[in-house]
């Protein structure tokens, strides 16, 4: 009968592993299941997103800054119509600084003749230039979105909720220092914001956002941050996109304003020195699919 316990001595353990290594099996299985299926959602959502034949998104970028020891909060935004075949697309940027004036800028991009034709609003009237096809990011919001979508890594469910008045699926997911930078400067978000900037009585400000080699190599070394992501819960659009990239912004702002103050202008460098961003938030938002508001090309 020893050789019976012994069996059973050996054979128990062995069972035990087997079970706990069945069961860590099938755990991984279902967690890859349920990975596979959110990145379904996200795949889905780039793909309506690219075949809607209009769009109107609009992109927000929320600060608050202290300067000469005053706060002041200030909104830059982006809010554009574009339309997919033929491509035609209105874009209007503007910078609200409350008691310190706003700026705005009107532009518009057609598809003619083989090529893009780009239009600015001038005092005198409409500029007129061509632009390639690799330029068309800085102005159609549908691309930004999509920039957006593609950095988000690790997604999980987080419930539901709405945006502007839609049932949505809400989920999150980090995007790491490189993807910051494609959202912020492969975009030519923080070029229009520095034009908007350099053009407002907050100049410094876009003196230190046009230097986006720098503030893109900071930011590659950023560690990961949270996004929120919210896509319609009947159709699957995409609806929402938003992150709080205060700490980011506010770190590159410093170590930026640390080199300046070994060179340069000293009323360059008194002015950098007295501004502090404390805040930074950013939303995207995409809605009216294959419902955008025609509009006029002036001059077309």
């Amino acid at each position: 009968m020893k050789w019976k316990k012994w069996i059973a001595a050996v054979m128990v353990p062995m069972l035990f592993l087997y079970l706990i290594g069945n069961w860590n099996g099938q755990s991984k299985a279902q967690a890859k299941t349920q990975t596979t299926a959110e990145e379904k959602v996200l795949e889905n959502a780039l793909k309506m997103l690219g075949n809607a034949e209009s769009v109107h998104t609009s992109l927000a970028m929320d600060m608050e800054v202290k300067v000469f020891w005053l706060k002041t909060g200030f909104e830059a935004s982006m809010d554009t119509v574009s339309f997919r075949s033929p491509l035609k697309l209105k874009s209007q940027a503007g910078l609200d600084l409350g008691f310190l004036g706003d700026v705005n800028r009107e532009t518009y991009v057609i598809e003619q003749d083989g090529g893009y034709q780009l239009l600015r609003k001038a005092k005198d009237g409409w500029n007129t230039q061509e632009i390639t096809e690799s330029q068309l990011y800085k102005y159609d919001g549908r691309q930004t979105m999509q920039v957006f979508l593609e950095q988000i890594e690790e997604l999980k469910a987080a419930g539901t909720g709405k945006v502007d008045g839609k049932k949505a699926r809400k989920y999150t997911g980090v995007v790491d220092g490189a993807g910051l930078e494609k959202i912020l400067i492969d975009t030519g978000s923080l070029e229009t914001l520095s034009i908007l900037f350099q053009d407002s009585m907050l100049s410094s400000l876009g003196t230190f956002l046009e230097r986006e080699e720098e503030i893109g190599e900071l930011l590659k070394t950023a560690g990961e941050l949270e996004m929120w992501l919210w896509i319609d819960a009947k159709t699957g659009y995409p609806l929402q996109c938003s992150m709080d990239v205060t700490e980011m912004m506010g770190d590159a702002y410093k170590q930026i304003c640390s080199e300046v103050a070994s060179g340069g202008k000293e009323a360059e460098k008194d002015l950098l020195s007295r501004i502090e961003i404390t805040e930074t938030k950013i939303v995207m938002k995409c809605s009216d699919f294959n419902e955008a508001e025609e509009f006029v090309v002036p001059g077309i």
